[in-house]
């Protein structure tokens, strides 16, 4: 939370610096905006699928090993250890994919806001160079405005590894509250058992 708020803030603080030195240069950001704004929200929601499905995998593999744990006497007077460990590699790997998938869509995501923030920077160069912006523009107008464009690759970047952290969270979240909010099951039995016999078949 505390690298949200700051780093957010250093951003805010950044753009609202750099419109104040060259409004013209810095409406590039405008047009950069929304594209960084859809990339988020996806991204914002395979983070939280994709957390939501390693729980779930997690939770089906601790399962699995707390079952043979328990019944390893079983598991060994029928000789099931073959099977066991196919069941256990079957659920390891599928943990490994989700995983894997995380991986990837987080580095995929920090390197397009990247590659997105580093063709803003080009365009603004290219706009500098232009005759009418460099009768406007003081060399020092133009050298801290590049240097506050290069600042926004650092917070970009961690704001966007923040979001895979909280996504993960709020998967978690979800995944307790559904418990929480489960009804209290209701006693609807109308079967009154006078009498029992114990034959148990199979």
């Amino acid at each position: 939370l505390a690298i949200l708020v700051r780093e957010g803030a250093l951003v805010i603080g950044i753009l609202a610096w750099m419109f104040y030195l060259s409004w013209q240069l810095s409406l590039v950001f405008l047009f950069v905006g929304p594209v960084v704004a859809v990339i988020v929200t996806f991204v914002t929601k395979r983070f939280r699928t994709v957390s939501r499905n390693i729980q779930k995998s997690m939770g089906n593999l601790t399962s699995a090993v707390e079952q043979v744990v328990k019944g390893h006497k079983v598991v060994l007077m029928f000789g099931g250890q073959q099977k066991e460990q196919d069941r256990f590699a079957k659920k390891n790997n599928t943990n490994r994919q989700q995983t894997m998938k995380l991986a990837v869509t987080q580095t995929l995501s920090v390197s397009s806001i990247q590659v997105i923030a580093s063709v803003a920077l080009a365009v603004v160069l290219y706009i500098a160079s232009t005759p009418g912006m460099l009768a406007e523009l003081t060399a020092g107008t133009f050298v801290t405005i590049v240097f506050y464009m290069v600042m926004l690759l650092k917070p970009l970047k961690q704001l966007t590894t923040v979001n895979s952290e909280f996504q993960k969270g709020m998967a978690a979240c979800q995944s307790i509250f559904a418990v929480l909010d489960e009804q209290i099951e209701k006693d609807i039995g109308v079967l009154d058992a006078n009498e029992v016999k114990g034959n148990i078949r199979f």
